[in-house]
């Protein structure tokens, strides 16, 4: 318990004391994402806000990680974490300079996403010693998958960090979201004596409760591409090297709404030609519907911690 408590308040010093200074700097330099056309009207007033406020976050949660619990498997999950940031960054380096308002074409993202994931997850399985096998909810016992175990546990983590990506749309929303997930991992894997799970969560934990602090509504700066597939990523390794796998989408409830919401929008277009909302992903059809972005917000927080205490029953059911 100690270590993950550690690795919480360094990282939310480090973020508290450097994403002030990183947030001038990138308005300096007018590193700033262009507010896409189709996102409710509400937000051009976000224009010229500074995104790539997940390189801070990255580095925090890696730093405070190795510091809490210097270990090969704490390693493998930061280096994995700052692989995905790399992405993230790329993409929003993109969307601020070359191509305003859009990034990376979502096949190239895809592809590369996918081969990170590969190797991520080929790492956490040596480090952590992981059976080819899911855990089945409330006992957590392995069901084993063989050769299957590899295309599931891919296709798990590029779905989680994809959407992560797509909750990072308001003020506040994945920041918080997040902080309730990283944090409930963070108290499961502490009790059950996984040290490295529960300094790498306790230090996501620690970075984005403080980055709350500049990302609130009205943001000073948003986490971006970089913060969110990072945490996206990391979010889903530690489930994996948790063995939670199967209770994260109950513990994330808003990650699958949100990210169920723009599939639907999509096949539904591609099949019908008709959208399913005036505009996905969810959180922002609510806005059209007369929401305040801090309601929106709100909801999705008080949501984020029904699983959260849901998830905390399941688990403690089998126990």
């Amino acid at each position: 318990m100690r270590e993950c408590l550690v690795a919480a308040a360094l990282a939310a010093g480090i973020v508290l004391a450097a994403t002030g200074p990183f947030a001038r700097w990138l308005r300096a330099g007018r590193l700033r994402r262009e507010v896409r056309i189709d996102t409710p009207e509400s937000h051009q007033a976000k224009q010229g806000t500074p995104s790539m406020g997940g390189v801070v976050l990255t580095l925090a949660v890696a730093a405070a990680c190795l510091a809490a619990s210097p270990t090969v498997s704490c390693l493998v999950l930061t280096l994995a974490t700052v692989a995905f940031a790399g992405l993230g960054f790329l993409d929003d380096f993109v969307k601020a300079t070359a191509r305003p308002g859009f990034g990376i074409k979502a096949r190239h993202k895809f592809s590369v996403q996918v081969g990170l994931s590969g190797g991520a997850v080929y790492a956490v399985a040596w480090a952590f010693e992981l059976p080819p096998a899911l855990h089945w909810p409330p006992t957590f016992a392995a069901v084993p998958l063989g050769w299957a175990f590899v295309p599931a546990a891919v296709f798990f983590v590029v779905a989680v960090t994809n959407a992560t990506n797509i909750v990072d749309g308001l003020d506040g929303l994945a920041a918080g979201v997040l902080f309730l997930c990283f944090g409930a991992l963070t108290v499961i894997s502490a009790v059950e004596g996984l040290t490295p799970v529960a300094a790498f969560s306790g230090a996501a934990a620690g970075a984005c409760l403080a980055f709350l602090w500049f990302n609130r509504h009205p943001a000073r700066i948003w986490m971006g591409d970089t913060g969110s597939m990072a945490l996206g990523a990391g979010l889903a390794l530690t489930a994996l090297a948790s063995g939670k796998e199967l209770l994260l989408p109950l513990l994330a409830l808003v990650l699958v709404v949100d990210g169920v919401s723009v599939i639907l929008q999509v096949l539904a277009f591609k099949t019908t030609g008709k959208r399913l909302f005036r505009i996905a992903p969810i959180h922002h059809a609510l806005e059209l519907r007369g929401w305040p972005e801090t309601r929106v917000v709100t909801a999705a927080w008080l949501l984020t911690g029904v699983g959260a205490l849901g998830s905390a029953a399941v688990w403690l059911s089998g126990r």
